[in-house]
Formats: structure tokens, C-alpha cells, sequence
């Protein structure tokens, strides 16, 4: 929230110090808009700051919110099993007493 704020007047103060020296005749002005575009480059680099700061906490945020999936473990390639011989019936002895 800091750094919206600090957007925000930054966006304020610039506004009515361009309207005061847009409206500034004389010597006096001439030192106005020095000290303007001082303050101007000031503002602009908080501006910054302000927006770089409140993109790295969205970020933040959002990675807390919906955490990336982790990626699957690879699946191993299935391994080639050799080639079975069919199976054979083996033969069973008669069970005694049973009619031939």
C-alpha cells in the first residue's frame, strides 16, 4: 500500500507544480521551473521505485496464491521384457481309482 501512496503524491505534487510554473512569469520563474524540473526527476524515479515495488509484491503474492505445479517425475520407458516361450501343459498322473 506505501508504494501506491507514494505513486499517487508523486502523480499530485507533479501536476500542480507543472500548473504553478506553467502559470510563473519573470526571474522568479525562471528559478521555479529549475527547481521543477529538479524535483520533476525526483518524482519520476519514486514513481518508479513505487511501481517496481508494488509489480515484485503482486508477484510475490501471486506465486503464494497459485504455487506452480510441480512438474511430473519422468516416466521411465517401459523396460523390454524377453520374449516368452508359451507355456506347455504339463501332463498330471491319473488320480487312482479313475475310470479309464
Amino acid at each position: 500500500m506505501l508504494p501506491f501512496l507514494t505513486f499517487a503524491s508523486g502523480l499530485l505534487i507533479g501536476g500542480l507544480g507543472v500548473k504553478l510554473a506553467r502559470d510563473a512569469r519573470g526571474a522568479k520563474a525562471e528559478t521555479a521551473r529549475e527547481a521543477l524540473a529538479k524535483g520533476e526527476a525526483k518524482m519520476r524515479r519514486a514513481a518508479a521505485s513505487g511501481l517496481d515495488a508494488v509489480e515484485k509484491t503482486a508477484a510475490d503474492l501471486r506465486r503464494r496464491v497459485d504455487p506452480a505445479p510441480e512438474a511430473p517425475a519422468p516416466k521411465a520407458a517401459p523396460k523390454a521384457s524377453p520374449a516368452r516361450k508359451p507355456r506347455t501343459k504339463k501332463a498330471t498322473p491319473p488320480a487312482e481309482g479313475a475310470a479309464e
